[in-house]
């Protein structure tokens, strides 16, 4: 399903017909399909949700942002020679300990360390500030690099009405679940909540228990 299908589906589902035109018109539903996406990525277990990501660095740069992250597990980076060498993972506060002014030209070079971080981050088209996962490199890069993270991701939010996401695509009937469960607890019906969060953790649950049998199904392989 795309965005517009899983708005009349959760229309439907509900029974708030004011909150979704029958043509899927927002009037106030689309926030809980997209709070019912962010709650089930969260619910998601992790491995379902890995992903590899890379970005372009500039001389002098020492903060990556990656939006629609969650968490980042590794870092790489590529020399001019197209070798890539996995980056030393350090806290903030060492890496800011250790390089106390990374604008200060002279302290340039290959990025060894990084660090996990948010920051804000103003979009262009949107005049308000977002909070995004970002890693913080040193030294800070004295020509240009590729990076190359290994992260959880979030989903993209739902912006179009063709718009589609692991969610919508794969268990579209879990999204609607977790829309109307949003819808519950907005309106503070905790008993009505209860069945469609009921709903919900069967589909976590099965995908937990896929990824259990997937990882005795390698060992088994790698022993036989």
């Amino acid at each position: 399903m795309n965005f517009k299908e899983v708005k009349q589906a959760f229309r439907q589902a509900s029974g708030r017909y004011g909150l979704i035109g029958e043509d899927g018109t927002d009037n106030g539903g689309a926030k809980f399909v997209q709070w019912g996406q962010d709650m089930l990525d969260l619910l998601l277990p992790r491995v379902w949700d890995k992903a590899v990501e890379s970005a372009s660095i500039v001389a002098g740069q020492y903060l990556v942002h990656f939006p629609n992250t969650r968490s980042v597990d590794r870092v790489w980076i590529f020399d001019a020679d197209s070798i890539r060498s996995e980056l030393s993972k350090q806290t903030e506060s060492f890496l800011l300990g250790e390089y106390t002014n990374l604008s200060d030209t002279s302290v340039r070079g290959i990025p060894i360390y990084w660090a996990p971080s948010v920051r804000r981050t103003v979009s262009i088209n949107d005049p308000g500030t977002t909070m995004t996962r970002t890693i913080l490199i040193a030294p800070p890069a004295d020509q240009g690099y590729n990076v190359e993270i290994e992260k959880h991701a979030k989903s993209d939010a739902f912006a179009e009405d063709e718009d589609e996401s692991f969610w919508s695509v794969n268990y579209p009937n879990t999204l609607v679940h977790a829309a109307c469960y949003q819808l519950e607890l907005f309106y503070r019906n905790t008993e009505g909540a209860k069945d469609w969060k009921a709903a919900i953790m069967e589909i976590i649950n099965g995908l937990d228990n896929d990824e259990v049998r997937n990882t005795l199904s390698e060992s088994m392989g790698m022993n036989g």
